[in-house]
């Protein structure tokens, strides 16, 4: 589902729409898709390299925000574990950059590019105001929305015939897991448990029916993403 940060958690920081953060967020994504786009023009061997120091520097903040919050004893079972589809999402952009495979590409496009637009369209630190969380947050986000267009752009791999199909019950079998992982962490990863706290007009009623929106929301972007990127038949 996608990366609405709840505000039922003590660290949620809602970062501010035209604030200095969500400028210098803004022209991070700018940044960030530029050099992409110039580094899919390049030559084999010099993207591979990049690809792979990039996906070395995610996987190094990654870790390193969660050992600033072990360290600084903020670190909770119910917000720091990777539950929810971005932080998923992340860890298979950090796989694609690493390793190469394209196997991860096909969640990563429907799962990224949804759960990271929407996250940026609404943004907020769901583990606190910490500049490095604010880093991380939207090097999380504009990564896992820009890296499986990159990946299109540079002929690693074509979006196939109904992949969003296939996205949306990869989607659904990953469920059952994060709700037994609720059940254990007392997390809310992927809002099985209560609505998330946002002014989304889209997220309708109480459990369980506002499950039923998210899933008909997520199908319609996975259809439209489908649409813009995949092969035509």
């Amino acid at each position: 589902y996608f990366c609405l940060s709840s505000m039922n958690s003590d660290p949620f920081y809602p970062i501010g729409i035209l604030s200095l953060t969500w400028w210098a967020g803004m022209a991070f994504f700018g940044l960030y898709a530029v050099a992409l786009a110039r580094l899919s023009n390049a030559a084999e061997q010099r993207r591979i390299k990049i690809e792979r120091i990039l996906g070395y520097a995610l996987a190094t903040l990654y870790l390193g925000v969660h050992a600033h919050q072990i360290i600084n004893g903020v670190w909770s079972t119910s917000v720091s574990l990777p539950g929810h589809l971005c932080s998923i999402s992340f860890i298979l952009a950090i796989i694609y950059l690493t390793t190469g495979s394209t196997k991860v590409l096909l969640p990563l496009t429907f799962w990224g590019i949804t759960g990271g637009a929407h996250a940026l369209i609404t943004p907020a630190s769901p583990i606190g105001s910490h500049p490095l969380y604010l880093v991380e947050f939207y090097v999380q986000h504009v990564s896992i929305v820009l890296i499986p267009l990159y990946a299109l752009r540079s002929g690693a791999w074509l979006v196939p015939f109904r992949a969003w199909v296939r996205a949306f019950w990869g989607n659904q079998a990953i469920l059952i897991p994060i709700f037994i992982l609720n059940r254990f962490a007392g997390a809310n990863y992927q809002f099985l448990l209560s609505p998330p706290a946002v002014n989304n007009p889209l997220i309708i009623g109480p459990w369980p029916w506002y499950l039923v929106g998210i899933d008909a929301l997520a199908l319609g972007h996975y259809w439209l993403i489908q649409k813009w990127l995949g092969k035509r038949e």
